[in-house]
């Protein structure tokens, strides 16, 4: 999965978690804490990604 998979992602559960949070009227309803931790799932995901790309462009023959 690619950078900008993982924000178009990223960026479709945030609007959904805001939804959620603004229909239920609570941070705390288990609906909105299931997307958060999916949502982290993927923001670290996205990290992984990018320290790996960066630690392959880092060791490319010069």
């Amino acid at each position: 999965m690619t950078s900008s998979m993982l924000a178009v992602q990223i960026e479709g559960l945030r609007s959904e978690m805001i939804k959620v949070a603004e229909r239920q009227g609570s941070l705390v309803d288990p609906q909105v804490v299931e997307i958060s931790q999916q949502l982290d799932r993927l923001i670290m995901l996205m990290q992984q990604h990018k320290t790996f790309t960066a630690s392959r462009l880092h060791k490319r023959p010069k």
